[in-house]
């Protein structure tokens, strides 16, 4: 029985959270982040980067996206020059939930 509150989860393991469809060009390669919790437990991530905001370890990835397909995705960051060229959200993962982050 799923508790009130709690994100619906499928079979395949994915949320019920709305999934886009739309056109997305990956610009640069992608890392292998392994992000170490205070729990102990290990998350594999793959993006361009990370940065720390709010507190919040935010992953993202570099890419071209038409302006109008833009709405559906979290965007935290876009090039002044190109309305297309984005940072795409990836993974938001609280600061303080983190021990360690290292790339491989």
């Amino acid at each position: 029985m799923r508790r009130p509150g709690a994100p619906t989860t499928h079979r395949n393991g994915t949320s019920g959270a709305p999934r886009y469809a739309g056109p997305v060009e990956v610009v640069g390669g992608l890392t292998r982040w392994l992000v170490t919790l205070r729990s102990g437990a290990v998350i594999e991530l793959w993006a361009d980067g990370y940065h720390e905001v709010d507190g919040q370890h935010v992953f993202g990835v570099l890419a071209d996206v038409p302006v109008e397909d833009q709405q559906g995705l979290r965007i935290s960051g876009s090039a002044p020059t190109d309305p297309r060229r984005v940072i795409v959200t990836l993974s938001s993962i609280p600061s303080a939930e983190v021990d360690k982050v290292r790339s491989v």
